[in-house]
């Protein structure tokens, strides 16, 4: 039933409307607050990495996001490496 009333509703509603818009600024907000939870509060193993290293793994993985045109899978891939390789690096593993 709320499938059939999203996609008769969802034809009504232009792209830029006010609805949309107001859906798009809540994800866009709970995303970026997923995202600082995890570099500021992480859980788990990655608690155990240094801030630094975070933030450095953020900072070039927003830095190929811009070279590579905005491009996300190239943005993940390259923070995972510089996490991953500069974390390896430090608790000596080979």
């Amino acid at each position: 039933m709320w499938r059939i009333l999203g996609v008769v509703l969802a034809g009504r509603l232009s792209d830029d409307s006010a609805i949309f818009t107001y859906v798009k600024s809540v994800a866009t907000a709970l995303v970026a607050g997923v995202i600082a939870q995890l570099i500021f509060l992480p859980s788990g193993s990655l608690g155990l990495a240094p801030m630094w290293l975070r933030l450095l793994s953020v900072a070039a993985g927003f830095a190929a996001y811009k070279a590579s045109r905005n491009n996300v899978l190239v943005a993940v891939l390259v923070g995972e490496a510089v996490l991953l390789g500069l974390w390896a690096g430090l608790v000596g593993m080979p």
